[in-house]
């Protein structure tokens, strides 16, 4: 979803939520985040400095997660 797109959707439900009176799943601020483009992770400094690896792999995860 483009974000514009979501900031104009974030933006009509935090006014509705005003009007409305309920507590928003979707606003300006979490669009914010959901957009961030520092949201990756790079494991290997961990690995390096303690051995560690993850015991399930990303896509077995997202596949559990979503079966």
């Amino acid at each position: 979803v483009p974000p514009v797109v979501l900031r104009c959707v974030a933006r009509s439900n935090a006014a509705f939520a005003r009007w409305f009176g309920y507590a928003p799943m979707l606003t300006p601020g979490k669009v914010r985040e959901l957009c961030e483009p520092e949201w990756l992770c790079n494991n290997q400094p961990l690995t390096n400095a303690t051995g560690w690896t993850p015991s399930v792999g990303l896509a077995r995860g997202l596949a559990q997660t979503f079966h």
